[in-house]
């Protein structure tokens, strides 16, 4: 046999070697495996080590890469009375101002493509409400409407631009008896 090897002091045949080398064959891929598996083990470990520290950034990036949602509540806030026939908001500051107040918790969570809505109202004179009249009131209720604007624009810089102007004239009465109370003469703002 080409592999025996002969013990130089005794004579005799060893099969040590040959019998090592077959032992280490036969637990090689067990040796592999183990060490495969090791491997795989403390790659899993570290992967869960890491993805447990980092979880909360994973978290913040998500929310930050993510489309905020803005809820933004209905607001609704009315400034009255006007003087009959007339825009004039002289005596009405006070309340525009407390509704600047109002309007900056709006504008704070208000999406760029929103817009908030200003119906200026009228009072009625007659009962029947007169075509030319009516016509009269939608001029009259515009106007009522940008004068607010305006003056939020001139006094505190607000963007004109937010705001969509909608006349009704006396087509909404909160008070239909008598029509022409002063209650009626208003301006309203609403977010919806």
């Amino acid at each position: 046999m080409e592999n025996e090897i002969k013990n130089i002091e005794t004579g005799k045949e060893v099969q040590e070697v040959e019998e090592i080398t077959s032992s280490e064959k036969r637990n090689l891929p067990l040796i592999v495996a183990l060490w495969i598996g090791g491997l795989i083990l403390v790659v899993l470990l570290l992967f869960v080590l890491i993805y447990r520290k980092n979880k909360k950034s994973i978290t913040e990036v998500k929310e930050a890469v993510a489309p905020q949602k803005v809820v933004v509540e209905k607001f609704f806030y009315e400034i009255s009375p006007f003087p009959n026939r007339s825009a004039d908001i002289k005596k009405l500051t006070s309340k525009i101002d407390k509704l600047k107040e109002e309007l900056e918790k709006v504008l704070k969570n208000l999406p760029k493509d929103k817009k908030i809505k200003v119906y200026g109202h009228t009072s009625r004179e007659k009962v029947k409400p007169d075509k030319l009249k009516e016509e009269g009131n939608l001029v009259l209720s515009t106007e009522r409407a940008k004068a607010v604007i305006n003056y939020l624009h001139s006094k505190y810089g607000i963007d004109k631009n937010l705001f969509e102007i909608i006349p009704m004239g006396s087509k909404e009465l909160k008070v239909k008896k008598p029509t022409w109370s002063e209650e009626n003469r208003r301006v309203e703002i609403k977010v919806e």
